[in-house]
């Protein structure tokens, strides 16, 4: 099935095209994992998108410290250069975004990872009281 709603350089973006951009993150993560595992770092949550790949740190039983670290570690890992820290009621998102090199292409593939600090409590923080 061809999908004519993107286009390409050459064309419409096809759903071979899109497979193959699938395939080619899934060998990058594979990769990443490789590595990441031989450096001892804490296992992330991933999706493999069309052409990109999401980690999430599992904030499960963490500290805030804790997940900051491990999403600091990863940023560091991966070389992501474009970071971004947003502070709301409902916690602290952090964000980390770039290209990992993939062997045979010019370009790199699209990474991002995320983590999510929650408040400790279900405090107002925008009030003095507790």
């Amino acid at each position: 099935m061809t999908d004519h709603s993107g286009s390409g350089l050459f064309g419409p973006i096809t759903d071979v095209d899109r497979r193959r951009w699938q395939i080619r993150a899934h060998a990058v993560l594979a990769t990443v994992l490789h590595n990441a595992n031989a450096a001892g770092l804490v296992p992330l949550v991933w999706r493999v998108g069309v052409g990109q790949l999401y980690g999430e740190v599992a904030t499960l039983g963490l500290t805030g410290p804790q997940i900051r670290a491990i999403y600091t570690t990863w940023a560091d890992f991966l070389d992501l250069p474009n970071r971004r820290e947003h502070t709301s009621s409902e916690g602290v998102h952090l964000t980390a975004f770039g290209e990992v090199p993939e062997r045979g292409y010019r370009l790199g593939q699209l990474v991002g990872i995320t983590a999510h600090i929650y408040p400790d409590d279900d405090t107002d923080p925008t009030t003095e009281e507790r």
